[in-house]
């Protein structure tokens, strides 16, 4: 009978053990910091929340559009819709430029794309590697930046710049 009871009690402890794993799946979680996606944008390191955007994607032929607009590069095909392309430097305040390779998909919806000089991949910064930016003057839509061994990297908050593309938009209909 008491290898019934050791039994019990090893399944017992085993049940328990599982059960703690799966609660501390969350700690272990948060511990390991946000997703961005590392870009280059007028040829300078920056990155972007991976929970902002929809996609990238390269070597899309954008058709140039007349408009009041300089940052408005056009259109290119994506997803099965004509989408709107910005250039995400000349939005920044850099120079416009030529379309890079690489598009940025922003937006729920109606997907916009954000041309950018670069993709450099993907990666992780903790709560401590991400802080205010504090040199005086910030780029417009860059409000912190992250400090990782790989170096430092200006967050562009996308929502800042889609709200701003909006009104852009909505002034030059006026």
């Amino acid at each position: 009978m008491s290898g019934a009871t050791d039994m019990d009690t090893r399944a017992d402890a085993l049940h328990r053990a599982f059960d703690q794993a799966f609660a501390a799946l969350p700690t272990i979680a948060s511990a390991a910091g946000d997703a961005f996606l590392a870009i280059r944008v007028a040829g300078e390191p920056y990155a972007v929340r991976l929970r902002h955007t929809a996609g990238v994607d390269v070597d899309r032929k954008v058709v140039a559009l007349p408009g009041p607009m300089p940052e408005c590069l056009g259109i290119a095909g994506l997803r099965g819709n004509l989408s709107a392309v910005f250039d995400l430097g000349a939005l920044l305040g850099y120079p416009v430029a030529a379309p890079g390779r690489w598009l940025l998909l922003v937006g729920t919806g109606e997907i916009f794309a954000l041309a950018i000089s670069g993709f450099e991949g993907y990666l992780r910064a903790t709560s401590r590697e991400i802080v205010a930016r504090e040199d005086g003057a910030p780029r417009h839509h860059v409000h912190a930046v992250i400090h990782a061994p790989s170096g430092v990297r200006p967050i562009i908050d996308l929502d800042s710049l889609l709200e701003t593309i909006k009104r852009r938009v909505g002034s030059v209909h006026r």
